[in-house]
């Protein structure tokens, strides 16, 4: 996968999170981290949020994340917590 793939991919599932839990200004803090080019920073910090606010996200969500992640080398506990 490409890094504009990845930046792309991570953009498009923080655009999925909103209106979810996670308040508006942490999605547009992540979407300039991603545009800044840390989308591996910014997929961290998403799961962070969605799991502090206790979000249930759906099984297919979280295999995107896992992708993306294990793409970018992320640790799976990142993904592993979320709740479905």
């Amino acid at each position: 996968m490409t890094t504009d793939g990845v930046e792309r991919k991570v953009l498009e599932l923080m655009t999925e999170c909103r209106g979810l839990a996670v308040p508006p200004a942490e999605l547009d803090d992540m979407t300039a981290l991603t545009r800044a080019g840390e989308p591996g920073i910014a997929l961290e910090n998403l799961c962070e949020q969605l799991f502090e606010y206790d979000v249930a996200v759906s099984a297919a969500l979280v295999e995107r994340i896992r992708v993306l992640g294990t793409a970018m080398g992320l640790r799976a506990e990142y993904w592993t917590r979320l709740r479905c």
